[in-house]
């Protein structure tokens, strides 16, 4: 059992990882043998990783991952982003063996093996953990996109309209933060009320890979885990301005059944949540932060 390198006040408890695997494995009412067999795929390194009980939250968290450590003045950012909830874990790897056939879920975990990009790979599982029965899910198909750039899932429902979209766990906006309020920190300010992030960074990389598809036909986005909440009127605002034929919907949602949904169509909202297990909800977006060009909140 591998020994926790946070402090000892952290955590009330010790385990491992197949012994918190088999303890989600019951609240999910999944056998004991996938507990096991989801162990086995693991990597190593994964695998024999610490684990332990948070005693704030009583979560069960597994060290794993890198510092972010791109600050200025060498400052380096821990928390947990580096000790991630395990049962996020078991149901990614659980999704991931269910939905992803041989040869890409070896690659999968492989990806899920580098620790800068631990969470990123996990992160692209989210989608797929309580899709609409009778639902089926491609992962990183080709085709559909711009020339042969790959998109992480083709989601098609036994009824209506497939989704196409790719997932994007983003934490520019943190590291923007976190730049802007360490010196106030440090400083011992009270009150610092940061720059509204800039919502580009949620789609970076991503709306180029669509080709134009009227949505009628099949529904095409991104779902992004944020790193914090967005700015609900630059988000709004930038989500307005996209092509409208490549990007239909936005999703901002981590691993509760909650998201935030932007939409060309209210309608859209209701389908995608139905197909996605999802409930509406603002917890992703505020009205509070700074806007830069009056240094007042918005």
């Amino acid at each position: 059992m591998a020994k926790p390198r946070v402090p000892r006040e952290f955590y009330d408890e010790r385990h491992h990882v197949y012994g918190v695997f088999v303890r989600v494995a019951e609240e999910q009412e999944d056998p004991k043998e996938l507990a096991e067999e989801l162990t086995r795929l693991l990597p190593k390194g994964i695998r024999e990783a610490a684990v332990w009980r948070d005693r704030l939250t009583g979560l069960w968290r597994y060290e794993y991952g890198e510092p972010y450590d791109d600050l200025p003045g060498d400052e380096v950012i821990i928390g947990t982003d580096q000790w991630p909830d395990i049962r996020r874990l078991y149901l990614g790897v659980r999704a991931a063996n269910y939905q992803v056939g041989e040869p890409q879920l070896l690659g999968w975990l492989e990806r899920l093996a580098v620790p800068a990009k631990h969470l990123d790979v996990l992160s692209e599982m989210r989608p797929i953990i309580k899709l609409r029965e009778g639902t089926s899910a491609r992962f990183e198909v080709v085709g559909h996109g711009m020339g042969n750039k790959t998109i992480d899932w083709f989601v098609e429902p036994t009824r209506g309209r497939p989704v196409l979209m790719d997932v994007k766990n983003r934490r520019r906006s943190l590291i923007d933060h976190m730049t802007q309020i360490l010196p106030g920190i440090q400083a011992g300010q009270e009150m610092i009320v940061p720059d509204a992030p800039d919502p580009s960074d949620l789609f970076r990389d991503t709306v180029e890979k669509f080709l134009q598809v009227d949505r009628s036909v099949c529904l095409q986005g991104v779902w992004v885990h944020p790193s914090i909440k967005e700015d609900r009127r630059k988000l709004r605002d930038y989500f307005a301005g996209l092509d409208e034929f490549r990007v239909h919907f936005t999703i901002l949602a981590d691993w509760a059944d909650d998201a935030t949904i932007l939409v060309r169509d209210c309608a859209d909202a209701e389908y995608l949540m139905a197909v996605f297990s999802l409930e509406a909800s603002d917890r992703f977006v505020t009205s509070e932060y700074r806007d830069s060009n009056t240094d007042a909140p918005q």
